[in-house]
């Protein structure tokens, strides 16, 4: 069958053609009005009839609730969003109030009932009571844990806080009749008051140790003094005169030596002093260090604190300090290794009121009550600085100091000035001007040149070869045999006195050596992936993020009313492809 599309072509094609034909015998139309959209044609010449306006666009869009009806009026297509129908409802339920509706349609789900306005002046943490729907003022009570209680209580359970717990009710109590009076309160037993007084209150314990086997009571109330384990029976057969030792706080079968001397020590020992001969002495017994559990190897050792040994490694061997001064309270350590800096003297106690979140700052060695500023935020700048950054607020920021040049003390004395390299200045001389020389000899093959690149009367006993280099030497080329050749001159860095020392060395700048000192080295990382573009560098230090993939600039001829395919993070010359279609008898490719 032929498409309408294709039937409507040949049918203006014949009406085109019978208009051309019969055009001749049509009547004029001098008496006719104007007609804005032209005349209407019967049996193929134009009548006095206006044709009708064109046909309006088309609305293709409704809401989620409408549908699209299309119909022809006068030759044209219109389409209009009609309310979808709403399906037939079978609830169970009737609603006073009315039903509740989903995209204009009726549901089964009733509307609530019109509350009154409530002008509570209490607040409800766990909200309010709903009575007939509406609420009240009435606050819900806390809502209580589910217990799972193994024991069985007669007399009920005890309430806390609203909610029963597991502890049960004691029975019921008998009335006293006591003569006494007692001022601490009574004694309780079987959860029923007697008419024995309690004892006088005791204070509260600021004990700082722990005692596993509970502590010692003195006139009725705790102390601090730990009680001792309990010893098991010993069943010994010796006889000892002088009594038997004690170990871990229990005496053993073995017999004490001889009486020992009374000791008069003066410092104490809080891990016991050591036994010599079965008696006590004033040395201290050493610290009982607890057990390492650490991963990392150190092949410098390890670091000690308290007289234990740490799961921090040591850092590498420190070089020989040769201080001239003398420091009474020793000297500071900084990575490990001793410095000339010598320690401040014994600071005082402080007695501030106020807290410091970020510590305190320290004056003349010895902390003070004010506090440090905050915490400075971590920098993730790309940028390098050789010469440090600048500060802002006490915090560093991405912004480079700009380069100082180190203070030279050069010996020598150049007439004709000192060399500069990178805008600082070196104790290297800058080279002589060539003096102007008369030889009567005349040289076939050109003259020898001195070292320092001048000409000299000697002459060339061959013709120096043409030298065409590609390379650039700042400090010139090397002279071999009177010829001048393509290596370049080594350069000749200034001799420097740095006053401090760098324990990760010197910093190497244009191939010399500088006063400014390396960082920390970078830690090694093993990253889980390959970046085909290079790691990022953050503070210096390569990180595991890849670098982001450069596009290379796009020379395309053709327009892309869509936008271009993206292929690997980059967009190319290819473009992106969109139909639209109105109907499905009438699409336009986009």
């Amino acid at each position: 069958m032929m498409p309408p599309s294709l039937l409507m072509l040949l049918f203006g094609m014949l009406m085109f053609t019978d208009d051309v034909v019969g055009m001749s015998k049509c009547p004029s139309l001098s008496g006719c009005g104007s007609c804005t959209h032209g005349y209407r044609s019967t049996n193929g010449c134009p009548t006095c009839q206006c044709l009708d306006p064109p046909c309006a666009p088309l609305t293709t869009t409704c809401k989620p609730s409408e549908t699209l009806r299309c119909k022809v009026e006068k030759g044209c297509a219109v389409c209009t969003c009609v309310a979808k129908p709403c399906p037939k409802l079978t609830c169970v339920k009737q609603c006073p109030n009315g039903r509740e509706k989903v995209s204009g349609c009726d549901t089964c789900t009733c509307k609530p009932k019109t509350c009154p306005k409530l002008t509570c002046t209490n607040k409800c943490t766990n909200g309010r009571t709903v009575k007939d729907g509406c609420e009240t003022c009435t606050c819900k009570p806390k809502a209580c844990p589910k217990l799972t209680c193994t024991n069985k209580c007669t007399n009920g359970r005890t309430v806390k806080d609203g909610c029963e717990t597991c502890t049960c009710k004691p029975k019921a109590c008998p009335k006293l009749t006591c003569t006494n009076k007692c001022t601490n309160g009574r004694t309780v037993k079987d959860g029923c008051e007697t008419c024995t007084c309690k004892p006088k209150a005791c204070p509260k314990l600021t004990c700082t140790n722990k005692c596993p086997n509970g502590r010692t009571v003195k006139d009725g109330c705790e102390t601090c003094t730990c009680k001792p384990k309990a010893c098991p029976k010993v069943t010994c057969t010796n006889k000892c005169t002088n009594g038997r030792t004690v170990k871990d706080g229990c005496e053993t079968c073995t017999c004490k030596p001889k009486a020992c001397p009374k000791l008069t020590c003066t410092k104490k020992c809080t891990n016991g002093r050591t036994v010599k001969d079965g008696c006590e002495t004033c040395t201290c017994k050493p610290k009982v260090c607890p057990k390492l559990t650490c991963t990392n190897k150190c092949p410098n050792g390890r670091t000690v604190k308290g007289g234990c040994e740490t799961c921090t490694c040591r850092p590498k061997a420190c070089p020989n300090v040769t201080c001239t001064n003398k420091c009474t309270n020793g000297r500071t350590v900084k990575d490990g290794c001793e410095t000339c800096t010598c320690k401040p003297k014994a600071c005082p106690k402080l007695t501030c009121t106020n807290k410091c979140p970020n510590g305190r700052t320290v004056k003349d060695g010895c902390e003070t009550c004010t506090c440090k500023p905050k915490a400075c935020p971590k920098l993730t700048c790309t940028n390098k600085c050789p010469n440090g950054r600048t500060v802002k607020d006490n915090c560093e920021t991405c912004t480079c100091k700009p380069k100082v040049c180190p203070k030279l003390a050069c010996g020598n004395k150049c007439p004709k000035g000192f060399r500069f390299i990178n805008g600082c200045q070196t104790c290297a001389c800058k080279p002589d001007p060539c003096p102007v020389i008369k030889c009567s000899t005349t040289c076939h093959y050109g003259r020898k040149l001195s070292p320092k690149g001048c000409q000299t009367c000697e002459c060339n006993k061959l013709m120096c070869p043409s030298t065409k280099c590609s390379n650039v030497c700042p400090n010139g080329r090397e002279v071999v045999k009177g010829c001048l050749t393509c290596k370049c001159r080594a350069k000749i860095c200034p001799a420097i006195t740095c006053t401090r020392h760098c324990f990760y060395g010197r910093k190497i700048v244009n191939g010399c050596q500088t006063c400014i000192c390396k960082s920390k080295p970078c830690p090694l990382r093993r990253c889980p992936r390959t970046c085909s573009n290079g790691y990022q560098i953050i503070n210096g230090c390569k990180s595991c993020l890849c670098k982001k993939r450069k596009c290379l600039p796009l020379r395309c001829r053709n327009y892309c009313r869509y936008g271009r395919v993206v292929v690997n993070g980059c967009p190319t010359c290819r473009c992106i492809r969109r139909h639209r279609c109105l109907f499905s008898w009438f699409c336009r490719r986009g």
